[in-house]
């Protein structure tokens, strides 16, 4: 006998237990060919933590090793939403408009001993907001840092609370919390309190200091307005980069905006596999600088390989298994220091509407040089 789905009962929890998978699975940029293996992880740790009671005093240990630096890995990762800073909502928020030459931050007098400014100096530029500042930029956004001491245990910042700082790290120990449990140390260095005021959303953890410790803290007015500065500026090189690429280049003003706004920054060094053949294709990729070289495995011994092509700045790959739904046809490798640009499956599929008769054409183009060249090894 057939049952309609108005027959099932979903079980209760399903629903926030499939939610969590899928947010841990994003936050921690699980690639396809690890995540049955990173399912089986998850829900395993996600028995033996539901086995145990969630309620806990600070310090207790009632995770296993594997499942506290699965939390901790996926906490961390939210550090990285520089690539997030690319969105309309972002630059376009409030009534800010980032279309300036010049980072203009009011003028105000805030006064710092000799170490203090040194310290800033020093750590700003090496803090994801800042990186892309400039010198008279970050002498800006200096003065609006103000010291705050802070007292052992003291909480500075609470999980699902809405945030007024962002905080830099000059001494101290601080604890990240969710839901009780410890996912995060910051030890004398580091940052907290950005995604909130960059989202305007609720904080994501509690920060409980440890020890006492000197913070330097920026309002979210400021510190937004610095990150839609330098998401504003990230863009441009984005489109400056477009401009140049071929296959790019004839769209107009709207779609290379949108493409510009899609595309990731990603590094990888020498000897770094970027895609493997056989995988699940999941993005495509721009080469910003270094090179890139295309590898096909042997037929006749699955060990060596044949380097098919070597891609240049300006150059693309991982396009065909986007365009005709199959696995991946070669291998990609980092054979110098790499920055690249990637747009992925969704975004590739939403915005390249224009670009992939091009692109079809010279996929077809690049099969028939593989095979000449397969051809040549046999």
């Amino acid at each position: 006998m057939n049952r309609s789905i108005n027959d099932v009962t979903i079980p209760n929890g399903l629903r926030e237990m499939l939610e969590g998978f899928v947010r841990s699975v994003i936050l921690s940029k699980i690639k396809s060919r690890d995540l049955y293996k990173y399912a089986y992880q998850y829900f395993r740790e996600y028995y033996i933590s539901n086995k145990t009671s969630t309620k806990t005093n600070i310090g207790d240990d009632i995770m296993d090793e594997q499942t506290e630096q699965s939390i901790r890995a996926a906490y961390e990762s939210l550090d990285e939403y520089e690539n997030r800073c690319m969105t309309r909502a972002v630059l376009f928020g409030d009534t800010f408009n980032p279309e300036i030459e010049k980072l203009n931050l009011p003028n105000i007098k805030n006064e710092k001993s000799f170490e203090e400014y040194d310290f800033l100096q020093q750590s700003i530029p090496k803090t994801l907001p800042f990186r892309a500042l400039d010198y008279e930029q970050i002498e800006q956004v200096i003065q609006h840092f103000e010291l705050y001491h802070v007292k052992s245990e003291e909480i500075l910042m609470r999980e699902k609370e809405q945030g007024d700082y962002f905080y830099l790290v000059q001494t101290g120990i601080y604890e990240a919390l969710i839901n009780d449990k410890q996912v995060k140390i910051y030890n004398n260095e580091g940052s907290f309190g950005e995604l909130a005021l960059l989202y305007n959303q609720a904080r994501l953890a509690t920060i409980r200091a440890l020890t006492d410790g000197k913070l330097w803290r920026m309002n979210r007015k400021i510190f937004s307005q610095v990150a839609r500065f330098v998401a504003f500026k990230k863009r441009q090189r984005h489109l400056e980069f477009i401009k140049k690429c071929q296959i790019l280049q004839n769209m107009n003003k709207k779609e290379m905006l949108d493409v510009a706004d899609a595309l990731k920054y990603e590094e990888y060094k020498r000897g770094d596999t970027i895609i493997y053949e056989g995988d699940l294709a999941d993005a495509m990729y721009f080469v910003k600088s270094g090179s890139v070289e295309i590898r096909i495995r042997e037929s006749s011994n699955k060990s060596d390989y044949i380097v098919v092509k070597t891609c240049q700045p300006g150059d693309y790959f991982g396009e065909r298994a986007l365009l005709y739904n199959e696995r991946r046809a070669a291998t990609a490798v980092a054979i110098v220091h790499c920055q690249l640009l990637v747009l992925d499956r969704a975004d590739f599929n939403r915005l390249l509407g224009s670009a992939k008769d091009v692109l079809k054409r010279k996929a077809k183009d690049y099969k028939t040089i593989v095979k000449d060249i397969q051809n040549k090894h046999m």
